[in-house]
């Protein structure tokens, strides 16, 4: 990837702070056999950032090689069952990673997007298949709408996903990140894009109790919080939001994942009328926000 220096190690620094991207690093950490990943980036930049940086982190375990497909064309993918049905799985291999990152606003945006539909169609049929013959993670790269056109084309396929995760690395500055965390168009819902609160809370759960693993228990349920918020499930979202800020307080108390948690409680507390209370949580967001970049 040709980036210039500066830009290029601000945007491993923001990919390294992103909680989204850790909670998808500590599930390759866990993980055995085979694995459904979807990973939504906003930009083939940003996915090819994602791969580099997985192979740094993988980098001098026993099974650290990723082997990369990408598809050029709509036919290209269109073949990808064929090749997955009898895959040549290198020696050594930890993850077959599938990149097609097609933007809504790229001129081919339609063909694609019913390719991606047909070929997961094909795909869902090949569910047990898969699990049988690929013994590593199965990476799927693309733009964020992949994730309804996955769902839909492939519930069966969609129903043993091990990781969903969206990421998107900016370079930007203390002022940009306040700016994300307390977006104007904060009343516009986003559900599609927005994470898969039940998924969350499963991965929550398997959290639980666990020593050492508090903070991603929390960061578990700031997902599920954000995802209930975004489908106007207000008071699922305050819970979930709620024990995140609980966990944080004794563990992490002056986090990105503390200001994260405040911003969302704050959001969903001022939907739910406790007016004062969410005006305490943004305030708390912003104070711990400021402690960490500097005040604007």
């Amino acid at each position: 990837m040709n980036l210039a220096p500066e830009r290029r190690a601000a945007l491993d620094a923001a990919l390294a702070a992103d909680p989204d991207w850790q909670a998808l690093l500590r599930h390759f950490d866990l993980s055995h056999g085979f694995s459904f990943v979807v990973l939504m980036v906003d930009s083939r930049e940003n996915a090819e950032l994602c791969r580099e940086a997985l192979a740094a982190h993988l980098a001098g375990s026993q099974r650290s090689e990723i082997q990369r497909i990408v598809p050029a064309t709509p036919e290209e993918f269109r073949d990808l069952p064929n090749r997955l049905y009898y895959p040549a799985i290198e020696s050594g291999a930890r993850a077959i990673w599938i990149e097609a990152v097609v933007t809504e606003g790229d001129p081919a945006f339609e063909e694609w997007r019913k390719t991606w539909r047909a070929t997961f169609a094909r795909l869902n049929q090949l569910r047990n298949i898969l699990q049988e013959t690929i013994p590593c993670d199965l990476v799927f790269a693309g733009a964020p709408w992949i994730q309804v056109a996955i769902r839909e084309a492939a519930p069966d396929l969609w129903s043993v996903r091990s990781a969903v995760t969206r990421v998107a690395p900016k370079a930007e500055s203390a002022a940009g990140l306040q700016r994300e965390l307390f977006p104007k168009e904060a009343g516009v819902s986003r559900a599609a894009d927005a994470p898969d609160p039940e998924f969350a809370l499963e991965m929550a759960q398997t959290l639980r109790g666990k020593p050492g693993q508090e903070v991603q228990l929390a960061v578990a349920l700031i997902r599920a919080g954000a995802g209930f918020f975004e489908r106007y499930r207000t008071q699922q979202s305050i819970a979930a939001l709620e024990e995140a800020y609980s966990i944080l307080e004794s563990h992490a108390p002056n986090s990105r994942e503390m200001a994260n948690c405040a911003s969302w409680l704050g959001r969903a507390l001022q939907r739910g009328g406790e007016f004062k209370p969410a005006e305490e949580m943004l305030r708390r967001a912003l104070r711990v926000n400021e402690e960490l970049h500097g005040p604007d």
